[in-house]
């Protein structure tokens, strides 16, 4: 489905989660929420001329160092929602963004945000041709998502090892950014999984994975939340946090 424009500037685009959304105990899973996150973005850059193949252009891509997610309601497999997404404030060559899932009856299930950079495709770093980058004008809503609480990570007290497979990694040959939500979620055992539902997650990601990379994912599981941080190569390549509620 092809996204469009509301006069007030947000960028909406209908979508619809299905059956391999859900995680084994039929709720829509993090990875999903966040890969249509991703697209959104994609789609709102791309309907400005400033998406993939524009940067491509500038030998540049857009990559994504933080999300964060605050879930009300599991969308249903099969349910019409929209998500809207739109600029937040941009500045230090960090572009700020935020999204909204809602039903039919306009009642909001998750809030979002993302912090995206502009990368040289050469050096790696932020890109310092900017010239033909035309930042979309920032919006701001009363209700809009202002991101969760910081905290300190605790220390781990499990490791667990994994390895990027071909399945896993996005058009760049890195692991997708929606990966590392899953990777958090395989860790919770069986019992915990069934009895609890996702309320936040907030995921940093500080170094590329490519494939064949393995990472060690230093953990915790302490009071409802779980802390994950991933090491590649002696160096923190992302940082995970899930809180959630029994239910």
């Amino acid at each position: 489905m092809n996204g469009f424009f509301l006069p007030n500037g947000v960028f909406r685009l209908p979508v619809r989660f299905g059956p391999g959304d859900s995680d084994p105990f039929g709720r829509t899973d993090a990875a999903a929420l966040l890969r249509q996150m991703q697209n959104a973005a994609e789609a709102h850059y791309d309907a400005l001329g400033i998406g993939a193949a524009a940067a491509a252009a500038h030998n540049s891509f857009w990559a994504l160092i933080r999300t964060e997610l605050e879930i009300a309601l599991s969308p249903a497999p099969g349910e019409e929602l929209r998500l809207d997404t739109w600029a937040g404030r941009c500045g230090h060559g960090l572009h700020r963004r935020l999204y909204r899932f809602s039903d039919g009856a306009d009642h909001t299930l998750v809030r979002g945000l993302s912090v995206w950079v502009l990368m040289d495709r050469t050096t790696r770093q932020l890109s310092a041709d900017r010239s033909w980058l035309v930042d979309p004008a920032p919006l701001s809503f009363p209700d809009e998502f202002r991101g969760l609480k910081r905290s300190v990570m605790p220390p781990p007290d499990r490791c667990t090892a994994r390895t990027v497979t071909r399945e896993e990694t996005d058009v760049n040959g890195h692991l997708n950014n929606t990966v590392y939500a899953r990777w958090a979620a395989d860790l919770l055992d069986a019992d915990y999984a069934r009895g609890h539902r996702l309320r936040a997650l907030l995921a940093e990601y500080k170094k590329e994975l490519p494939l064949g990379a393995a990472a060690e994912l230093r953990w915790r599981l302490e009071a409802d939340t779980l802390t994950v941080r991933g090491v590649s190569d002696g160096r923190d390549s992302f940082l995970v946090r899930c809180d959630y509620d029994p239910i």
